[in-house]
């Protein structure tokens, strides 16, 4: 949900929204990280959208495609955190506030830090991670400007570079923290898991 909402922003004119959570509720509504996901099984034979679906059948409910039809029936949502991204009802995620807390908090640190951050690539040339269930980008190139250190014994350390790229490569990762020792254990788990 971070990455999604950095990249909806980065994408966006600033000014488009009032604050980080309406780029947020942006970014449920439309371009969710989590696609599809809900599985049902119903108990009886039913007709559900024109189809026949028997009992014990699998369902699986695609939550950007439902909100994407709802945005074009209801039009303009903005304040309207009703999308189903979390899911709803008996079957809603418990972690729909932690996580949108999270991301709130995030993004606007990120932004207050780096206020002049941009893509550092066109849109066109982001490439999202294949996969049935999320929708996460591969990568967010950006830029910003040097970064001065705040003062104070507590103050974090600003970043060496002044362009960043997050990537899901195992081994540039533990390159990065394990230096020429090779990859550590839970980046050979990556790896293997990825083969």
């Amino acid at each position: 949900l971070i990455g999604n909402t950095l990249h909806r922003i980065l994408t966006r004119d600033r000014g488009a929204y009032q604050d980080v959570r309406d780029a947020v509720n942006d970014t449920l509504w439309k371009n969710p990280p989590i696609a599809n996901f809900a599985a049902h099984y119903p108990a009886e034979d039913r007709r559900f959208a024109g189809r026949q679906v028997r009992a014990g059948e699998l369902m699986l409910v695609g939550f950007a495609a439902a909100n994407a039809g709802m945005a074009r029936t209801e039009g303009h949502h903005t304040g309207n955190r009703a999308s189903l991204a979390w899911s709803a009802g008996p079957h809603a995620c418990p972690s729909q506030r932690p996580a949108t807390g999270i991301t709130v908090t995030a993004v606007e640190n990120l932004l207050g830090r780096l206020p002049d951050v941009e893509l550092a690539v066109p849109e066109a040339l982001l490439t999202w991670r294949p996969g049935p269930f999320h929708r996460a980008l591969n990568a967010l190139p950006v830029r910003f400007g040097a970064v001065r250190a705040m003062e104070g014994p507590t103050a974090p350390v600003p970043p060496q570079r002044t362009a960043a790229r997050v990537e899901h490569s195992a081994d540039r990762h533990s390159a990065d923290r394990h230096g020429a020792g090779g990859p550590g254990k839970w980046s050979q788990f990556l790896a293997w898991l990825r083969k």
